[in-house]
């Protein structure tokens, strides 16, 4: 960020949410997607300005550690979550999904007669 602040973009993200809400009827995922970035950051700088001053026995500055710890493992691991992906996508087989669901559990023909 810069000295003035983060004015263009709290702008920018009550632009988008102005715009999400009116022309595509309330979708959340589209705002997230598009303002999630900077609002995590904000928040991350908001966080660290707290944790900052705290002496280390406090819960914030644990928690904080808890925190660091546990981001660190998961970037470790975060690349084998694209393994089982992988393999399944370049299987010699596809897999055989399900076409519809089982006609002794489910009212299949009383849904298909319903619009």
């Amino acid at each position: 960020m810069y000295a003035g602040g983060a004015w263009p973009e709290a702008l920018l993200i009550l632009f988008w949410a102005h715009m999400f809400t009116r022309f595509q009827s309330g979708t959340s995922q589209s705002f997230c997607i598009a303002a999630g970035p900077w609002i995590a950051v904000e928040i991350t700088e908001w966080w660290n300005q707290m944790v900052a001053g705290k002496s280390k026995s406090s819960v914030l500055t644990i928690l904080n550690t808890i925190a660091v710890i546990c981001g660190a493992i998961a970037c470790r691991f975060s690349p084998w979550i694209a393994v089982p992906v992988l393999v399944l996508i370049f299987l010699n087989e596809p897999v055989k999904w399900p076409q519809d669901f089982p006609k002794e559990k489910f009212p299949v023909e009383l849904a298909a007669k319903n619009p």
